[in-house]
Formats: C-alpha cells, sequence, structure tokens
C-alpha cells in the first residue's frame, strides 16, 4: 500500500482537531482569567504566551474544519472569510477595549475570557460529532512536511505569511499600540484606536 495509507490515524483526526479546538479556546479563556489576575509583569507575560498556544490550537483546528465542511470550489472563499473575521476582530476589538480603559485592563481580559468561554459551550453543544463532518470516500494522496517544503512557492508563502503576521499582529496589534499608551499627549484611551 501507498506510505500515506493509514486509515486508523486518518479516522482519528476529526476527534483530534475537535480536542485541538476545545483545548486552544479553554487555554485562551484560562489565559485570559490569569492575565485578569497577574500581579506583574513577568506573570501576564507567562500567561498570555500560554493564551498564545492556545490561539494558535484552536486557530489551526477551525481552518481544518471549515476546509473539510467546505466544498471544494468554495474553500478558498470561506478561508478569506475566516481571515476577514479574525482581521475585523483584531481591529474592533481593541477600538472597544478602549472604552473600557477607564475601568482598568483587568475588566477586558475578563471579559475575552467570558467570551472565549461562550465560544467553548458553542463548540461543545453544536460540534459535537466531529467524525460525521470526515468525508470517509476522500482519495486524496496524503503529503508530508519533507515533500511540501521541497516546493518553493510553499516555502514563498510561509515568509509571506510570517511577514504578514508580523505586520499585522507584531507592529499594529502589539508595538504601535504600546506606543501610542505611552505617549503623554494621547494616553492609554487612544492605544485602541491605534
Amino acid at each position: 500500500g501507498n506510505e500515506h495509507d493509514h486509515p486508523q490515524r486518518d479516522a482519528a483526526r476529526p476527534a483530534c482537531a475537535h480536542a485541538g479546538r476545545i483545548a486552544g479556546l479553554a487555554g485562551v479563556a484560562a489565559s485570559s482569567f490569569l492575565c485578569a489576575a497577574a500581579q506583574g509583569y513577568w506573570d501576564l507575560l507567562v500567561w498570555r504566551g500560554l493564551g498564545g498556544i492556545g490561539s494558535v490550537t484552536f486557530s489551526v483546528a477551525s481552518m481544518g474544519l471549515l476546509v473539510r465542511l467546505s466544498p471544494v470550489q468554495a474553500r478558498g472563499r470561506m478561508s478569506a472569510l475566516y481571515g476577514s473575521a479574525f482581521l475585523i476582530g483584531n481591529i474592533c476589538g481593541p477600538i472597544l477595549g478602549s472604552f473600557l480603559v477607564g475601568f482598568g485592563y483587568r475588566l477586558a481580559l475578563f471579559i475575552y475570557g467570558v467570551s472565549v468561554s461562550i465560544a467553548i459551550l458553542v463548540v461543545v453543544l453544536f460540534l459535537r460529532d466531529p467524525a460525521a463532518a470526515e468525508s470517509s470516500d476522500d482519495a486524496r494522496p496524503r503529503v508530508t512536511l519533507h515533500e511540501v517544503w521541497q516546493l518553493p512557492h510553499y516555502r514563498a508563502l510561509l515568509a509571506s505569511g510570517f511577514a504578514n503576521g508580523w505586520s499585522t499582529f507584531g507592529v499594529r496589534i502589539a508595538l504601535v499600540p504600546l506606543m501610542a499608551s505611552a505617549l503623554p499627549t494621547l494616553g492609554a484611551p487612544m492605544a485602541g484606536f491605534a
């Protein structure tokens, strides 16, 4: 048989992805509550770092679900819609959060933790049977990371994705608001608009 034919492992993928979505969301929710209770910079840094790991976990698992459930001809549009929802949230979230600055950053983190906890309930209640989403007649060949790494356009895609992520999340969401909040003429409420 083909070296990529692993029916037991393939059958377990939807359940693992479902667990990944739940674990990732739980990690983000716990991280948000722990950040709200942080007593210092290092606490906040560690808890936020763990939340980042949870965010990556549920994001990748959710994208996998979206790809599996979308018709082949609509996968590009669905992926764009998913990415757009994240970007809109990354723009609107800090703006809405800036209205909470007067109450302290802990309230915004607590609200986010509650929101993610609600998302966990939605995933548990409405995505209970992940195996039903998996097509058993999927005859596409599986590829390994080694195989795709040999493709120059795959490596270019990774590089452009990193550059986009750094500029969007690293600079726009992390560095610019920090700079805006540190400028005495702007103040903390304007950091969300930055």
